[in-house]
């Protein structure tokens, strides 16, 4: 394979990895869904690092293996709709009690 090649390769890749990407910011959370670990940032509010410091700190939901190696990680869908929804009662009732 030549240079040329391997390049324009490797620009499809990437274009595919960009057009998921959009499609997971444009779309609701599906509770069925497997929302990968690189994902998880648009989720929860944190940068990946202070996402991996969120999930060792039990802030956030650890993420699940989708093999038994666990190479791929990542939540499913309800797991993230659970978090977001225990977050909004608790803002709503930290507004409660300042008003």
């Amino acid at each position: 394979m030549s240079k040329t090649e391997l390049r324009h390769k490797l620009a499809r890749k990437k274009e595919q990895r960009q057009d998921r990407r959009r499609q997971i910011d444009q779309a609701p959370v599906h509770p069925d869904h497997f929302y990968r670990l690189v994902d998880g940032y648009k989720f929860f509010g944190y940068k990946p690092t202070a996402l991996n410091d969120a999930i060792k700190s039990d802030k956030v939901p650890t993420p699940v293996a989708l093999s038994d190696s666990g190479r791929a990680k990542g939540w499913f869908g309800r797991t993230i709709l659970a978090w977001q929804a225990a977050r909004q009662a608790k803002a709503v009732e930290n507004a409660e009690k300042v008003a």
